[in-house]
């Protein structure tokens, strides 16, 4: 696998929800600046999910660079870290 360029991490916003993989922002993103961004969105997810994740998803992928969106998901379910 090719190292990539940035990682995203975070919840449906990252994802894409509601919208075809190939319209998420990351994959436009990447298009555009002909970067290689991995996509790492998960609907619903919370930042204790991401935490849990963050090895396999982040780390494991060697990014150059990593983009967290978190949070709106705790305020959402009246959960905080």
């Amino acid at each position: 696998m090719v190292q990539p360029d940035l990682v995203c991490i975070g919840d449906s916003i990252v994802y894409g929800y509601g919208v075809h993989p190939r319209f998420s922002w990351p994959r436009v993103a990447s298009e555009r600046l002909g970067i290689t961004i991995l996509n790492r969105g998960i609907n619903g997810d919370t930042s204790a999910g991401m935490r849990a994740r963050f090895s396999e998803d982040v780390l494991w992928n060697h990014p150059k660079e990593v983009f967290i969106m978190a949070g709106a998901n705790d305020i959402l379910m009246g959960t905080y870290l």
